[in-house]
């Protein structure tokens, strides 16, 4: 993936330089340019200026830019386009295998919406004195939320998944579930 964004970053460099190289040349030609717009008007007064000249030099240089600016605009826009698809992709394995390595335990002492932070869901668990806050959309999914009360105990093992949710004397298992085959309702 750092591979893709490197191409694209050589992609919009070229396609600057082309751009204001055209700019450049229509201007010393009499062509009216607008330095930071009108690249579409500036690819037809390229081609009126293409047909015009007689040079061959010129005419060959002009055609590899008319031709160059469209064609590596489309391939930008879809490697943007195809880079920020597999950007958006996220490894829901690679998340709860990170999630199985942490361990928490402690007596739930604040839970809320926290807007200033995507308003995502938050528990503050107390242990010894210190205070966790926890935010996980995953764990927070399927009603676990809406379960968890001030004043509950949770437990969080390493190597597992679910959680231990401790209330009343009652010990309930939250399911979390990152969507991964191997583990979607067991803690193996």
């Amino acid at each position: 993936m750092q591979d893709s964004f490197y191409k694209i970053v050589v992609l919009v460099i070229t396609l600057n330089l082309s751009a204001y190289l055209i700019k450049y040349i229509l201007k010393t030609k009499g062509y009216p340019i607008n330095w930071f717009s009108g690249y579409v008007r500036d690819i037809c007064n390229l081609w009126k200026l293409f047909i015009k000249t007689k040079k061959i030099i010129e005419k060959l240089i002009y055609f590899i830019l008319g031709t160059a600016f469209p064609l590596l605009t489309i391939v930008f826009i879809t490697s943007v386009f195809s880079y920020t698809n597999n950007f958006s992709e996220v490894d829901r394995c690679e998340y709860e295998e990170q999630f199985r390595q942490t361990q928490w335990a402690g007596i739930i002492s604040n839970k809320y919406i926290d807007k200033i932070n995507h308003s995502y869901k938050t528990i503050e668990i107390e242990n010894d004195g210190k205070l966790q806050k926890i935010q996980n959309w995953v764990l927070f999914q399927n009603g676990n939320f809406e379960q968890i009360e001030i004043g509950d105990s949770m437990v969080k093992t390493q190597g597992l998944v679910n959680v231990k949710l401790f209330k009343n004397d009652k010990e309930l298992e939250l399911i979390v579930d990152y969507g991964c085959d191997e583990s979607n309702t067991s803690n193996n």
